[in-house]
């Protein structure tokens, strides 16, 4: 397992997600490896058989959670995917962008956003596999729920 890191000043929440990605895309840092794992600093795995099941099935290119019962935006606090299998540059913004998602709300300037539209060729090949989650008022909206649940392949 390899780390890699940067640091740029202090970030809007959403605008941190995006450029991290968005970086490491740049540079190249996901080219040579068999997976990425994405998440933030407060998920924690405590069950990871799920994981493992997946990550060894060829026919599963991505594990993620989505915001709703339906699909939709991807939830960018957990994202596990083989980078060989989303284009590169998909995470990559345009020049200027974090001037611009200072200043605004854009759906461009949202992780969730940003994530669905990286991840879209993938969603439509149905090669992923969704974390079951619990979802609607007084769970923020968009919020994982692992626990000791099955794992659900794509459509």
């Amino acid at each position: 397992m390899h780390r890699k890191a940067f640091t740029v000043g202090s970030l809007k929440k959403q605008m941190g997600a995006v450029l991290a990605l968005s970086e490491a895309d740049r540079r190249g840092w996901f080219r040579g490896y068999d997976w990425v794992v994405r998440l933030n600093p407060d998920v924690i795995v405590s069950e990871d058989r799920f994981l493992h099941k997946s990550m060894a099935d060829e026919g599963i290119d991505a594990v993620l959670a989505f915001c709703t019962a339906t699909g939709g935006r991807i939830h960018t606090d957990f994202m596990v995917w083989r980078p060989a299998k989303v284009p590169p540059g998909a995470f990559v913004l345009p020049p200027n962008i974090t001037t611009t998602c200072a200043r605004s709300a854009q759906n461009r300037c949202n992780a969730e956003h940003r994530a669905t539209r990286a991840f879209a060729p993938l969603i439509a090949s149905g090669r992923y596999a969704t974390l079951p989650q619990t979802y609607g008022p007084g769970r923020g909206g968009c919020r994982v729920d692992r626990r000791d649940r099955g794992l659900a392949r794509g459509p």
